[in-house]
């Protein structure tokens, strides 16, 4: 995975992930960026959007083939995973 600048087009940071990620990119407000892997790993992952630092791998055990929203009821954040 990589970002790239949009204004520049230098790559701003890489992630070598094991096996392809094919979930949405969610870009937040708050600075984080989640997807996931495929069937080989199911991992549901959580970037720091600015520096590429991993927050977040967590193996969901079904694969990660749709979109992931984010939304808050009450003053709590939640992250819906479409897995299969």
């Amino acid at each position: 995975m990589t970002a790239v600048d949009a204004d520049s087009g230098n790559v701003v940071w890489k992630y070598d992930t094991d096996t392809p990620v094919v979930a949405a990119l969610t870009p937040t407000a708050g600075g984080v960026l989640l997807t996931g892997a495929t069937h080989r790993n199911s991992n549901f992952l959580a970037f720091d959007a600015a520096t590429g630092e991993l927050l977040l791998k967590r193996n969901l055990g079904d694969p990660i083939g749709g979109g992931i929203m984010t939304y808050m009821i009450g003053g709590t954040q939640y992250v819906a995973v479409a897995a299969e």
